[in-house]
């Protein structure tokens, strides 16, 4: 009994430790000095920025992984080290918003060797934290942060400094993918719209897919294959459909796209525009659509819609995924029952 009573005694210790193990633990995590800094939550982080946004003519964002530079250029902003490409004035406008309403809400920690747990790390030495820097048309530095993004929280500090801070702000962009700001949104076309399509892949003979009328997004194999049976009646929607998704990942000066041409996929549409892509696989192995001169406008209406396309395609080169270069470039073997069929017939 008194054995059973040592043990109970002693695991009640052993459990006491280890719960004041623990809360030392947590409490080696806090950061006490922030309660000294009480005066400062709710203050507007960059006054100077907030007094004048529209002050702002370059910005520079360096992370571990790339680096780039948005500059304006009159009303447009452009991305540097894409050839200057347009880039998403509604992805400008949010970050203008956030750094010019951003308020501190808590410090978080004045020690260097947490700000990996705040995404704040230093880029240059591999760190998660993206270095933002803006500068006006004067060259005057204006802003210079490091911004770091953890659990859907913002995170702030200045590279001089060991203060990092938790911010109040809405709508604050990701800064980690120079991709994300670029504006690839370049060709719309609706489903209902298109008449016909017409693959080539180098592979096989060339073929044509008609759109079924009343059924936009469903289309058959045309002429001379309209007889051939379909592996699946629905076998020919993804092809036909492609371009109403067109989704690129980047985009370069095609003049700095090195590859190999492997096809075209061509759309005709209702109103009379005709939108060619040609397709490459680069010399890095990823995939590219360029449209160089292959838009024509077939109708008077069309024009309009054939000018602000090539003001967007013109020049450049737009890297694809593979699944959407799989089924940009469809094989007609790969659609009908008997694809010896169709080869002999080629």
């Amino acid at each position: 009994m008194a054995q059973a009573s040592t043990r109970k005694r002693n695991l009640m210790v052993l459990a006491g430790v280890t719960a004041i193990a623990a809360l030392m633990g947590m409490l080696s995590m806090l950061d006490f000095s922030r309660h000294e800094q009480a005066e400062e939550i709710g203050q507007i982080v960059l006054p100077q920025f907030e007094a004048d946004v529209t002050r702002a003519d370059r910005i520079t964002v360096k992370t571990a992984e790339e680096s780039y530079t948005l500059s304006r250029d009159a009303d447009e902003w452009l991305m540097e080290e894409k050839g200057r490409y347009p880039i998403k004035l509604s992805m400008l406008a949010d970050l203008s918003e956030a750094l010019a309403a951003m308020t501190y809400s808590r410090e978080m920690t004045r020690d260097p060797r947490k700000f990996d747990q705040l995404g704040l790390g230093d880029p240059e030495t591999g760190g998660a934290g993206a270095h933002m820097t803006v500068w006006n048309v004067q060259n005057e530095e204006i802003v210079d942060l490091i911004v770091g993004f953890k659990n859907e929280g913002v995170f702030v500090r200045r590279p001089d400094e060991t203060r990092a801070w938790a911010v109040d702000t809405i709508s604050f962009p990701p800064l980690q993918r120079a991709a994300r700001w670029l504006d690839l949104d370049v060709v719309q076309i609706a489903a209902d719209n298109i008449a016909k399509v017409e693959i080539e892949t180098g592979a096989d003979p060339i073929y044509t897919l008609d759109a079924k009328p009343e059924l936009p997004g469903e289309f058959v194999l045309g002429a001379p294959y309209q007889d051939k049976e379909l592996v699946a009646d629905y076998a020919p929607n993804a092809p036909g459909a492609a371009m109403t998704g067109f989704a690129p990942l980047d985009v370069v000066p095609m003049d700095n796209m090195h590859g190999s041409y492997t096809g075209r996929h061509r759309v005709y549409t209702h109103d009379g525009l005709v939108i060619e892509a040609e397709l490459f696989v680069g010399d890095d192995g990823k995939f590219w659509v360029a449209f160089s001169e292959g838009i024509e406008a077939e109708t008077p209406q069309a024009q309009e819609k054939l000018d602000e396309i090539e003001s967007r395609v013109a020049g450049w080169a737009f890297q694809i995924s593979r699944l959407d270069y799989s089924i940009l470039q469809t094989r007609i073997t790969d659609l009908v029952a008997d694809p010896q069929g169709v080869l002999t017939d080629k």
